[in-house]
């Protein structure tokens, strides 16, 4: 479906920014909330789209976040439910709309407004934004880097939030996660990271690691996962070394919070888990409608054995624990100035390095395998290339198990509505696995 036949209704929870008030429209002697239509299906997170959504009905808007989502396939219909507040405390409000203490309002609000923040992140605070940008103002004026226009949202979903600042000496972003117990304090790894691997690695030019807010210089377009052949080789090669070279760093990275995620420890980790396979599919943040089947529950169960003597496999073979980046592919790798550098560690920890490799390879099979084999080529030191392609197929069966614990874990921490890819993603990295183990069967 072409995104432009579809449509996009959003209903406007307009917090006060300083009062339990909510701004409601009202006519004909009925309260409602502000409704607007637009073309296209918006994300519940791209604050520009959103953000020109609501300026369409006279609304100089915060996003907070997203409160209710439906899509409704068929007739190609988006419906969003966003909570806002108002950026100028001064500004004139729509006509026909006035603030309603939240008590009166509450037969058109959802159950629980009264507590947005309530499991929420830290960003749907209504004074969270104001403060984010003063510091953010602060520390590029302690760095002769003053902010010379709007800060404007980029990005405000249940994961991250991502504001922009211009400068006169180019586009400063600021970012913020939350969401899950293996995150990784993203602005202290980019900081050693940077002083390790200058030419991969982003240095920020601020963090505050107790509020998890950090500032980086724009690194220009990604290079994207449709890059050629001949861009995304040599990214991965030189990725594959920077990891090796991590081998000796582990007690240092360990020091910066990152969790030991390797083959062990994915082994105790499914161990526990496999038994209660189903109390996940109960999980808030999960579509629980394409949770796994009977059958394929059972098959994991059956084949836990199998899984276990490929852990065992993987972590008394010849290729060490290094820095794993988590979400590894080409739409984490900018151009930069030179060199393309990687960014977007939220999800960094130990493991084993091939582990990153199943999110950064294609599907078309040619195209996999020729990347495949060009990152293997960096790990010939630890093995013969026979040695790494049989490894290799354990990490096809591993790999998506470990990405299924990334994402039980982020539907543990959110609360909904989330992004409907990041619902599905726990169960999807499953029925890889289990693919994987048809394959090998």
């Amino acid at each position: 479906m072409e995104q432009s036949h579809w449509q996009t209704v959003i209903r406007w929870i307009v917090l006060h920014p300083e009062r339990p008030t909510v701004l409601l429209s009202e006519r004909g002697g009925h309260l409602a909330l502000p409704t607007s239509t637009s073309t296209g299906d918006i994300w519940l997170g791209d604050c520009p789209a959103l953000l020109e959504a609501a300026a369409g009905i006279g609304l100089d808007a915060i996003v907070l976040g997203c409160r209710e989502l439906d899509d409704d396939h068929d007739n190609q219909l988006r419906r969003l439910t966003m909570a806002v507040t108002l950026r100028d405390r001064a500004v004139a409000v729509p006509p026909d709309t006035r603030w309603v203490p939240h008590e009166d309002a509450a037969a058109v609000l959802p159950p629980g407004i009264e507590e947005v923040r309530a499991g929420r992140p830290p960003w749907e605070d209504l004074r969270w934004f104001d403060d984010a940008e003063r510091w953010l103002r602060s520390r590029l004026e302690d760095v002769g880097r003053p902010v010379t226009g709007p800060v404007a949202q980029h990005r405000s979903w249940e994961l991250s939030s991502v504001v922009r600042a211009p400068t006169a000496a180019g586009t400063v972003w600021l970012k913020t996660s939350f969401g899950s117990r293996l995150f990784a304090q993203e602005g202290a790894v980019l900081a050693a990271l940077s002083e390790w691997f200058p030419a991969h690695t982003p240095a920020p030019l601020a963090r505050c690691d107790e509020q998890r807010l950090m500032l980086l210089d724009d690194l220009g377009p990604p290079l994207g996962r449709d890059a050629p052949l001949e861009t995304q080789e040599p990214v991965l090669v030189d990725f594959a070394r920077l990891q090796a070279s991590t081998a000796d760093r582990l007690d240092a990275l360990r020091s910066l919070g990152l969790v030991d995620r390797g083959p062990l420890a994915l082994g105790q980790e499914l161990g526990v888990w496999f038994p209660d396979l189903e109390a996940t599919a109960q999980l808030p943040g999960l579509d629980s409608e394409s949770w796994l089947t009977d059958t394929e529950t059972a098959a994991l169960r059956a084949a836990l054995p199998r899984i276990l003597e490929h852990c065992n496999r993987l972590a008394g073979g010849p290729v060490p624990l290094t820095l794993v980046h988590g979400d590894l592919h080409l739409g984490n790798v900018a151009a930069g100035s030179g060199r393309p550098m990687l960014f977007d560690w939220t999800d960094a920890c130990l493991g084993h390095p091939f582990f990153d490799l199943i999110t950064a390879l294609p599907k078309d099979e040619a195209r996999r395998t020729r990347l495949r084999d060009a990152y293997l080529s960096a790990w010939t030191d630890h093995a013969s290339p026979s040695r790494l392609t049989e490894l290799w197929q354990s990490v096809e069966i591993l790999g998506p198990l470990h990405h299924a614990i990334s994402y039980r874990e982020i539907a543990a921490g959110c609360s909904p509505p989330i992004d409907s890819d990041m619902a599905s993603a726990t169960v999807d990295w499953l029925r890889s696995a289990l693919a994987a183990l048809e394959r090998e069967a």
